[in-house]
């Protein structure tokens, strides 16, 4: 595949994956598989930072229009950002150590496991529970619960 045939392909995945992610989630589920395929040189450092830049400029438009709507709990914000920055951080390292061929093998069954997740969940989550943080209890829950929120 050239270059130009390659830019094209994954522009197309991208307004897909774009489409998916801002109508039910889970646009990664189509754009890394399209990536991995479009640029099999690359290393998967390179192919996770390519997704997480396009879902990236995609969310900030719907944080910012979250925020004009929403008034933002910063007590329980701001532990789950850290939170989430740490094992971001984390997994992002761990990428890069993980021998590539091993990646995309599990990369291969955790798309799977969460596309199947995402078409046969019977009840959206349109309505979220409200959270409270009352003590220092709280706070380490939500600090290491919160990466896993969507198992």
């Amino acid at each position: 595949m050239s270059f130009d045939q390659a830019l094209i392909v994954l522009g197309f995945f991208a307004f897909c994956g774009g489409l998916i992610d801002a109508a039910v989630g889970g646009g990664g589920l189509v754009q890394i598989p399209a990536l991995l395929h479009a640029l099999p040189q690359q290393s998967l450092a390179t192919i996770f930072g390519t997704n997480k830049l396009a879902v990236l400029a995609g969310n900030l438009s719907s944080i910012f229009r979250y925020l004009k709507r929403i008034k933002i709990v910063w007590r329980l914000m701001l532990p789950t950002m850290l939170s989430a920055f740490l094992f971001a951080f984390i997994g992002a390292a761990s990428v890069s150590i993980v021998p590539k061929q091993l990646m995309e093998f599990v990369v291969f069954f955790i798309l799977i496991a969460m596309a199947i997740y995402t078409f046969t969940e019977k009840k959206p989550r349109l309505i979220q529970p409200k959270y409270t943080l009352r003590n220092k209890r709280d706070y380490i829950g939500n600090f290491f619960w919160r990466p896993y929120w969507f198992l």
